[in-house]
């Protein structure tokens, strides 16, 4: 837990207003209560509503900036939800690489 909130990146404002910039800082204290928030939102099927809130921001990707088809949208998540993406997603391919869950192509 504390090696992903010391990787969090800055970014905008997020729905939840934690700041990955908190996260970061406060790592050491808090990595514990994260990891039983995230535990317990696994164990009861349940992500609180605030980590499921995002904001889409338009991002120019080229050309004329008056062309709505020049953007393309980046949602800005909660840092407390990506970290439990990242979680989930560290169990999961430990698992099935343990059980040896896929095959070669």
């Amino acid at each position: 837990m504390k090696s992903l909130l010391s990787k969090l990146q800055p970014c905008t404002p997020c729905a939840d207003n934690v700041s990955p910039q908190f996260l970061k800082i406060a790592g050491n204290a808090i990595a514990y209560p994260i990891s039983m928030l995230i535990n317990r939102s696994i164990l009861e099927n349940s992500v609180p509503k605030i980590w499921k809130k995002f904001y889409v921001i338009p991002l120019h990707k080229s050309g004329n900036t008056t062309d709505p088809s020049n953007y393309h949208p980046i949602d800005i998540l909660s840092p407390l939800s990506k970290i439990m993406e990242n979680c989930i997603h560290k169990q999961m391919l430990e698992h099935v690489i343990q059980e040896n869950l896929l095959t070669p192509i």
